[in-house]
Formats: structure tokens, C-alpha cells, sequence
């Protein structure tokens, strides 16, 4: 949905992988939750990537988005709960 790429594009300007363009391959998921009004909250790493500075840089990502647009109004409940998986190979 424009929602989901609105929220990825936002949340992708905002995080500096630490190994771009290294050999390295890791994957960590942050989960947050966004109300009905775009305020991020509940950030913590979900899925462990095995590497500190990877996991940090990928939360930060999310923590310095912030805010993102109101969520639809079509949308049925007060929040929205995202699984967000980071990968080096992005």
C-alpha cells in the first residue's frame, strides 16, 4: 500500500548501514508500533542480527523517523504493529 512506502521511504533516509558495500550478511527486524495520528513508539530489536553496532543502527533508524503521516482512515484499528527487517544486502 502508499502507506507501507511511505513508512519504508521515511524510515530508509534515516538509516546509515554500518557494512554497505561489505562482504558481510546480516538481518536484524526492529518491531514498532505507529497510532492513528503517525507516532512511533514500542521500538525494540525483534530478531538479533548477532552484531551490536547492526542491531543499534537499525533501531536508530526507526527512533530518529519519529513521527510518520496519520495512518488511513480506512484503516480498522488504533495502531499499527510493524515487523521491519533490515538486511545488509540492502
Amino acid at each position: 500500500s502508499y502507506y507501507l512506502n511511505i513508512l519504508l521511504n521515511k524510515i530508509g533516509k534515516n538509516w546509515h548501514n554500518p557494512f554497505k558495500g561489505k562482504d558481510v550478511i546480516l538481518k536484524s527486524i526492529v518491531y514498532f508500533e505507529v497510532d492513528k495520528n503517525g507516532n512511533i513508539y514500542s521500538v525494540r530489536v525483534e530478531e538479533d542480527s548477532g552484531n551490536e553496532l547492526y542491531n543499534e543502527t537499525a533501531m536508530r533508524a526507526v527512533i530518529a523517523t519519529k513521527t510518520l503521516p496519520a495512518l488511513p482512515e480506512e484503516f480498522a484499528t488504533d495502531y499499527l504493529k510493524v515487523h521491519l527487517e533490515f538486511l545488509t544486502a540492502q
